[in-house]
């Protein structure tokens, strides 16, 4: 509802979803008057919707509205925003009031677009058999959110009327050293569309999402639109773009506060073991065959302090012997099972 708020969602407008998966956008234009118009890359979603987890009923754009009592779409296309079925033709240009979105910039899947078809020696992609049309899928590659955003706001400057409004969703950082990741992309820009509001909604204390909501201001002009994109891609070369923001979000989330949460709680749990006196293992365990104060099942705090000394020295040649290990296979030579050394560590 903010969002289609944002964009003056009214009676007598249209207003576009691009990524419109089972409608909930759509619903809240519905909501304000407006007619809707939903396109998303994948088919599946349009012809067979979602299963919804608590009933466990097929649901999409159409029972959505149903349920909601609203007026329905217009029109819904399977469409790649990045190979889209509008025309080029001037005639397109007003036709639509509004534009929101919530483009998959996930940390852990992004956006696709068509692509990735092995095509024939003459450069040309083979057409899908008549047999197939039916329900074909058609293949996608990666679509990385900066280009994803760029065509957005291109979209959406040719076909909005002056005046209209371009509302979606991007990453964002609360931390000032991070947000400085996002470079050229920390405020996004296109020569027709004028910035008019950004709300920040944090997800968690280090990263969050905005919203951005532009108003077209001018006709659109298609070579000051392709010159600006040049520039802004040369900016994000030098001064780095929202990519980055989003890698340094995956490095932190997965491989840092992930990590430092799960190295926490397993603190946690060894303080507790050591307060009632027992043993805290490594989890790897030490060898069986080594003769280590009181066997693997030591219960007294001096023996404890051994068995971690021993752990210690025995991990702490791993990296050698990993290096042996590797240097073997580098070479093809095959070492003779008497003369291998004991591994207890993992090649990388």
């Amino acid at each position: 509802l903010i969002m289609c708020n944002m964009v003056h969602a009214r009676p007598g407008g249209v207003v576009w979803d691009p990524f419109c998966g089972t409608g909930s956008i759509l619903v809240s234009a519905a909501h304000f008057g407006a007619m809707t118009f939903g396109t998303d890359i994948d088919i599946r979603v349009i012809k067979f919707g979602k299963k919804d987890k608590k009933t466990g009923a097929q649901v999409d754009v159409w029972s959505n509205f149903d349920d909601y009592g609203l007026p329905k779409p217009i029109g819904l296309l399977r469409m790649d925003l990045h190979k889209h079925s509008f025309t080029s033709k001037k005639h397109v240009e007003g036709f639509l009031q509004g534009v929101v979105g919530d483009p998959p910039y996930g940390v852990r899947a992004g956006g696709r677009k068509s692509g990735g078809r092995k095509r024939l020696a003459d450069g040309t992609v083979p057409p899908v058999p008549e047999k197939f049309k039916s329900d074909h899928i058609p293949s996608t590659v990666p679509y990385p959110f900066s280009e994803c955003m760029d065509d957005l706001m291109d979209n959406a400057a040719r076909l909005l009327a002056v005046g209209g409004r371009l509302a979606f969703f991007m990453p964002c950082a609360a931390d000032a050293e991070d947000a400085k990741t996002a470079g050229a992309d920390e405020t996004p820009s296109h020569p027709m569309l004028a910035l008019v509001a950004r709300s920040d909604q944090m997800l968690s204390t280090r990263w969050g999402r905005r919203l951005v909501t532009f108003k077209k201001v001018k006709p659109y002009d298609q070579t000051e639109a392709e010159e600006a994109r040049a520039l802004l891609n040369a900016a994000r070369k030098k001064n780095g773009g929202v990519e980055d923001l989003l890698q340094r979000m995956r490095e932190v989330v997965y491989h840092g506060e992930r990590a430092a949460e799960k190295k926490k709680r397993e603190e946690a749990k060894a303080a507790k073991t050591r307060a009632r006196g027992a043993v805290v293992k490594d989890p790897r365990g030490p060898r069986e065959d080594l003769d280590l104060p009181g066997g693997r099942d030591a219960t007294t705090r001096d023996d404890a302090e051994d068995v971690e000394e021993t752990n210690a020295s025995l991990f702490a040649s791993s990296d050698a012997v990993a290096a042996r290990h590797k240097a073997h296979s580098a070479s093809g030579e095959k070492m003779e099972p008497a003369k291998r050394a004991p591994f207890r560590g993992k090649c990388t």
